[in-house]
């Protein structure tokens, strides 16, 4: 309840633009990941219904692909957060390209990343 009283302070003082944007599509993952962590306390509550809890799933699957698409979250961190691609990909090379980061597993091993970073930090 904290951080998301916090979270909406936040959200009224960015009420439109591209950052509010950013910021309610985060608080929306961050309450149905809330929802979903708790979901059994919902359900036995009668707060939700077995429906709706069934589909707290799906709305996050939704929220995700709808509004952080492959290399969004490299947009966010670059942009909004002023940080180089190449520190992000460092240390979040999914961030990138998320579909092939998975393509093979790679048992969270980074492979054929460029080395031209390493020398910088």
């Amino acid at each position: 309840r904290v951080c998301s009283e916090a979270f909406r302070k936040i959200l009224n003082q960015h009420p439109s633009g591209e950052l509010a944007e950013v910021l309610q599509s985060v608080y929306t993952l961050f309450v149905l990941n809330c929802i979903e962590l708790d979901l059994g306390t919902f359900l036995s509550l009668e707060i939700l219904t077995p429906a709706q809890g069934r589909d707290i799933a799906e709305c996050t699957r939704k929220v995700i692909d709808e509004k952080f698409p492959p290399g969004r979250l490299l947009e966010i961190a670059q942009g909004g957060l002023g940080l180089p691609k190449e520190l992000v990909m460092k240390f979040s090379p999914i961030a990138s390209d998320w579909v092939g980061f998975n393509k093979n597993d790679n048992k969270g091993e980074l492979v054929d990343f460029p080395t031209t970073l390493s020398s910088k930090l």
